[in-house]
């Protein structure tokens, strides 16, 4: 289970009511929506934009796209680039019934067919990738940055890259491999304004970027944070005076972790996917302690203490670690790897719990439209969302 999966497990009442309604009216069209792809139906196009407009039940920001599948039909239900909507739809498929000859994503897919690929890239476009030569390399947050040139306008090149990374490898490679992409200054002279370079093949394109990946992953630790710390695990200490005020840690002073990339991507607030900092499929988690006014000299104390015990009882059940701990002016952060979802905030809760942190403690997962998703702490030992 990841994040996304126990954050969807968790919406509201009428969230779920409104997902049930246009699973309602999907499974009455299924039927008729297969004739209609198969070309056995005399209904055109417009029943499959009826059957989806139930999808703004749930939320008009919501996109979808129907394709193929091994056994027939598949439809994505996808945020696109609204990270908001990535619980939302992980939300719809979960809740999605059991209909024969259809397979839902949230997400859009993988092209395995190169040709297919070609087909829909010109389609969508109106030409094959103007890209000539792609240069990645891996940024400082793990991501993966491109330089591109190409035939073709700079935004045009930026798009085509993006898309060449959401289409060959999936809308999720796109998600959470990704870096900023950059287009590099054509050459000048008469010579290169007639004479454009060949394009640049999809599945080389595809090969680079995954080997930009792999070495990404390689940068990652070595071990899992559930194997604890030993004398050889260098302590690094950054120091985060003049944070802004809009970001999350703001009042942030000092930080403590041994992965210098880690806390590059927590400092510089971009996107951030826990992909990119783990070899072990952890997921990074950040649990916040507000100051006790009424007693703050323990503050300090009450962080280093709970560090302790978190690290003793997610080790010991072979599920997390803590990552990094950092120290604010009214907040105290200690970032969580998780491999195990559900028992590791079962165990986060205890161990707060038992210290009597419950009503100025929240937690949140750091990757991508989960930040804004708050796991809080109730008084029964069970975790809720708002």
């Amino acid at each position: 289970m990841t994040p996304y999966d126990y954050l969807a497990d968790r919406i509201s009442r009428s969230e779920a009511s409104a997902i049930d309604r246009f699973w309602e009216q999907f499974e009455a069209s299924a039927a008729t929506l297969d004739a209609v792809f198969r070309g056995q139906s005399g209904q055109d196009l417009e029943v499959v934009s009826n059957t989806m407009s139930a999808l703004g039940y749930v939320h008009s920001d919501l996109m979808w796209e129907f394709g193929s599948a091994p056994d027939g039909h598949r439809l994505s239900i996808t945020a696109e680039f609204n990270d908001a909507m990535l619980v939302p739809a992980r939300a719809i498929v979960r809740r999605a019934p059991d209909i024969s000859g259809w397979t839902f994503m949230d997400a859009r897919p993988e092209q395995v067919s190169l040709e297919h690929f070609k087909r829909n890239f010109e389609a969508r476009f109106g030409s094959m990738p103007l890209i000539s030569e792609a240069v990645f390399s891996p940024g400082k947050d793990g991501r993966i940055g491109i330089e591109v040139s190409g035939d073709g306008p700079d935004d045009v090149l930026k798009t085509h890259a993006a898309a060449l990374v959401s289409d060959l490898m999936g809308e999720w490679a796109e998600r959470q491999w990704l870096g900023p992409v950059h287009v590099r200054p054509r050459k000048k002279g008469l010579l290169a304004r007639f004479k454009a370079a060949p394009a640049l093949l999809p599945d080389e394109f595809r090969d680079r970027f995954r080997g930009a990946v792999r070495l990404s992953q390689e940068q990652a630790p070595s071990k899992p944070y559930s194997a604890g710390r030993t004398d050889g695990d260098e302590q690094h200490l950054w120091r985060a005076d003049g944070m802004p005020p809009s970001h999350p840690r703001s009042d942030l002073l000092t930080m403590t972790a041994c992965d210098a990339r880690l806390v590059e991507a927590i400092l510089s607030d971009g996107p951030f996917a826990s992909a990119t900092h783990s070899r072990f499929c952890e997921w990074f988690c950040l649990l916040r302690i507000a100051r006790d006014d009424q007693d703050p000299s323990l503050f300090l104390q009450q962080r280093r203490e709970l560090e302790e015990q978190l690290q003793h009882v997610l080790e010991t059940a072979g599920v997390g670690g803590v990552a990094c701990t950092g120290q604010g002016e009214f907040f105290s952060y200690l970032d969580l790897a998780l491999t195990d979802i559900e028992l590791g905030l079962a165990l986060i809760e205890q161990s707060v719990e038992k210290m009597r942190l419950l009503p100025r403690s929240d937690l949140r997962f750091l990757d991508l439209g989960l930040r804004e998703r708050r796991v809080g702490f109730s008084s029964t030992g069970s975790t809720r969302t708002h």
